[in-house]
């Protein structure tokens, strides 16, 4: 053999490690040498354009400056025929300038470049700093089964300031991962799993095992509660432009005060300049309809753009002082505390700022860094373009003062908050396992029987690596519950464990002393300022309510306000309200009130928009199966029928659940293309028949035990026209009648077959 084939073999040889590199598959015009050529720039606005200023390699790249805080940018690539479902990993290089938020988005489509379903998660990573130097990343993320072509999105998030050089982009398909679990497989069960069943776990009459969320939603449902004050009794008037927030204030003071009850606003417009804060049981406001009583939010910084919110001037501070600061949000860089020329503590705008104007410190803060009797402490506020304002704060500093004097919740406009945590942590001392009705702590403490408490198990750097968790912040495993039985350091709960709550992640138990039944029903309430500020805030609350509330500053989602620390075993209904704008939203470290509405009554008190849900009848011990002669119904909303319609199907009762394959066409219909994997649960009430206007026919209900003839019948009904005037009159009545909360939403939930 030739010595130059010797060496071409030996080259090989030692170039085989290199073989085993993922396979790439480029990006059409990925480093952008052909300039805008593959790359669609459509909604970008002019944020993002080719450059010549900085590149990683060649003559181009991408550069992106985004400084709109209300619009990101937008350029989209070519759509890349990949091998199939799988791993992969988006390759690329970054020149970061200046701040945060320029975010990666991989769109997975079909064979005919429809995105896929489960394309909603399509963000893969974020690309940001400051340090002006090219570097490479990479994003992994997984094609599910369908894809058949990949599509880079560059979008820098809405609130987002950043600047940014991206080049060579490209994507890698990465070998199977280890199909090994971190633990395991225990939430995912079948009817025939009978020995892995807890009572964490609820078997449906359609065989599908449910969490068991029957102690959900207000037990009993939302009570009547008795008017006992009008807001006019208080010195205020509706529709004279003056600010009512200081007598709503006082009313529900003394209300609460008085042991609770409905505070009425009568119709009119009645404005709100300061924010009301409920922190006594059984407070309810209620106005006299949502298109009648009118509550107007109009909360501003105060001139000249930056002002303490908290403590008053003159005030003595101790440790547990909360000092606030708001400031005007537009452009908004940083806040922070100045004390003798020293900065003492300092906020910075970050990737998920947008519209904050508040901020706030604790006096042990202060403390901390060495300041001490009076003092005068300057707020400062620093704007894009070196805009500067101050403010100044004259206070006394003692670090054994006890402030006794509890500051208004400028997180939302009306707040309801219960005093908050109690007492210490109690570490536990074995783990709590899933489906138990017992924890067992290093020491109980002074725990006793009908206390709250909330177990958590730590987002440790352990289980973010199990998980694959990045996100650097965030309690993801609570669970909130009653104790039943203290014996030694053995506390017995009122319900199972939902999930499991290691002590290797130091999980823990504190009490929780929450308001309780408070509510708000019948009015609308806007905001008229551009704030981060919710419209009503749920803060350690249990077994409150909203319905009928109107509210035109908020995302269409399930969260219609925040909802912090809620507890999990009772929910926080929020019924027949009104979704517009796109103002505050959020939910922060809630209990999840989604599932079973429990009590004897069977009323639906959860979020709405659902899914699936199961509703039991009269299901009270937690360790109960809910067999099929209870007549517990399982619900598949469809999307065309408003839910309305579901909520006074629902409310007749009682039902019979009826279940097809999809694909397959009930008796005397038309079979509708859909995925034939799937499976539709449809609620069938039974209800006596209505007659229409001039009595001629009875309404046909749709019931499948129903002769085709008399469907047939409903349906040339439905077509005349003496039937339609009273069909949309029922509609409105309905729309009256208290309806609009839908079911609870459970998404991913363990069993076979679940549609969405």
């Amino acid at each position: 053999m030739r010595r130059g084939a010797w060496l071409a073999i030996l080259f090989l040889a030692c170039a085989s490690p290199a073989a085993e590199d993922p396979p790439i598959v480029a990006i059409p015009n990925g480093g952008f040498e052909q300039g805008a050529e593959g790359w669609s720039f459509e909604n970008d606005g002019g944020i993002s354009a080719i450059s010549t200023d900085k590149t990683s390699n060649g003559k181009r790249s991408l550069k992106v400056k985004d400084e709109d805080q209300k619009k990101g940018s937008s350029v989209l690539g070519q759509a890349v025929a990949v091998d199939g479902a799988g791993r992969y990993e988006l390759r690329g290089k970054v020149c970061a300038i200046s701040g945060a938020g320029l975010g990666l988005y991989v769109h997975r489509l079909d064979k005919d470049r429809n995105r896929l379903p489960a394309d909603n998660e399509n963000h893969v990573g974020a690309v940001d700093g400051i340090d002006a130097k090219w570097r490479p990343f990479a994003c992994e993320f997984q094609a599910p089964k369908g894809t058949a072509f990949l599509q880079l999105w560059i979008h820098s998030y809405g609130g987002a300031e950043v600047e940014a050089y991206l080049d060579e982009f490209e994507f890698a398909r990465l070998p199977p991962a280890e199909a090994k679990r971190p633990w395991p497989a225990q939430y995912k069960l079948a009817a025939e799993d009978q020995d892995k069943l807890t009572p964490a776990d609820v078997l449906g009459p359609d065989g599908l095992v449910y969490p068991n969320w029957t102690r959900t939603g207000v037990q009993g449902g939302i009570p009547g509660v008795k008017v006992v004050a009008k807001l006019g009794d208080f010195g205020a008037s509706p529709d004279d432009g003056q600010d009512d927030s200081a007598a709503l204030q006082k009313a529900v003071d003394e209300v609460g005060a008085k042991g609770g009850g409905a505070i009425l606003i009568p119709a009119g417009t009645w404005h709100l300049d300061g924010f009301v804060t409920i922190r006594h049981d059984g407070v309810v406001l209620r106005g006299e309809g949502r298109e009648k009583t009118k509550l107007v939010f109009r909360y501003k910084v105060p001139e000249p753009g930056v002002a303490f919110f908290w403590p008053p001037p003159g005030a003595k501070a101790g440790p547990g002082t909360p000092f606030e600061l708001h400031a005007n949000p537009k452009d908004l860089q940083s806040l922070a505390f100045v004390a003798g020329g020293k900065t003492v503590a300092e906020w910075k705008r970050g990737t998920h700022s947008g519209n904050t104007f508040s901020w706030r410190r604790w006096g042990k803060h202060l403390l901390d860094a060495g300041l001490k009797g009076p003092l005068e402490l300057q707020g400062v506020a620093e704007y894009k373009g070196g805009k500067r304002l101050e403010t100044a704060l004259n206070v006394e500093l003692d670090p054994d003062v006890r402030d006794a004097r509890l500051a208004p919740v400028s997180d939302a406009a009306i707040a309801f908050r219960g005093p908050g945590f109690d007492g210490e942590k109690l570490p536990l001392a074995k783990d709590g396992a899933r489906g138990a009705l017992e924890v067992e702590l290093t020491s109980a403490g002074d725990l006793k029987p009908g206390d709250l408490i909330l177990i958590d198990g730590p987002a440790t750097e352990r289980w973010k690596k199990l998980t694959r968790n990045k996100c650097p912040w965030g309690a993801y495993r609570r669970y909130e519950v009653r104790v039943e039985k203290v014996d030694g350091a053995k506390v017995t709960l009122e319900q199972p464990l939902r999930i499991e709550f290691p002590v290797v992640d130091g999980s823990w138990v504190q009490r929780v002393l929450p308001i309780r039944r408070g509510g708000v029903e019948d009015l609308y309430i806007e905001q008229q300022e551009n704030l981060w500020i919710s419209t009503v805030l749920f803060d350690f609350a249990l077994e409150c309510w909203a319905r009928g509330v109107k509210d035109p500053q908020v995302w269409p989602l399930p969260d219609l306000w925040q909802a912090r620390e809620m507890v999990l075993a009772s929910g926080l209904p929020i019924r027949r309200r009104a979704l517009q704008g796109r103002r505050r939203h959020g939910l922060r470290r809630l209990g999840v009130f989604l599932g079973l509405p429990g009590g004897e009554s069977g009323d639906l008190e959860a979020a709405p928009r659902a899914a699936l849900s199961v509703v039991g009848l009269g299901q009270r011990d937690p360790q109960e199966r809910l067999p099929r002669e209870r007549r517990a119904v399982a619900q598949r909303l469809d999307e065309r029928e408003p839910l309305r319609a579901v909520r006074r199907r629902i409310q007749a009762g009682p039902w019979r659940l009826r279940a097809r394959a999809l694909g397959q066409p009930a008796r005397g219909r038309r079979a509708r293309p859909q995925r034939p994997a799937q499976r539709r649960l449809q609620l069938r009430p039974h209800e006596p028949a209505r007659r229409p206007v001039d009595g001629r026919h009875e309404r046909e209900l749709a019931d499948p035990a129903q002769p085709l003839r008399r469907r047939e019948r409903a349906r040339r009904l439905r077509q005349d026209r003496q039937f339609r005037p009273r069909h949309q009159g029922q509609r409105l009545r309905a729309e009256r009648s208290g309806f609009a909360d839908g079911l609870s939403a459970i998404r991913g939930l363990p069993g076979r077959g679940i549609a969405r």
